[in-house]
């Protein structure tokens, strides 16, 4: 898994990455802006050591 980057889009330009928030032993959390409506967001992911997990189902949800 690579980490998301500052202006990086997501889901075809919806969302832009603004900044890494936080992490810790089981995810990442970044700020984000929802390009229709102009929200600040919080968008949280898994990190690339639980992504890597065998028995891990890969799947990203983003629920606003």
């Amino acid at each position: 898994m690579k980490l998301w980057t500052p202006n990086q889009p997501l889901q075809n330009g919806r969302f832009i990455i603004q900044k890494v928030l936080g992490g810790g032993g089981f995810g990442i959390t970044y700020s984000a802006i929802e390009q229709r409506t102009g929200k600040i967001v919080v968008l949280k992911t898994l990190n690339h050591i639980q992504q890597s997990q065998a028995d891990m189902v890969k799947t990203t949800v983003i629920k606003v």
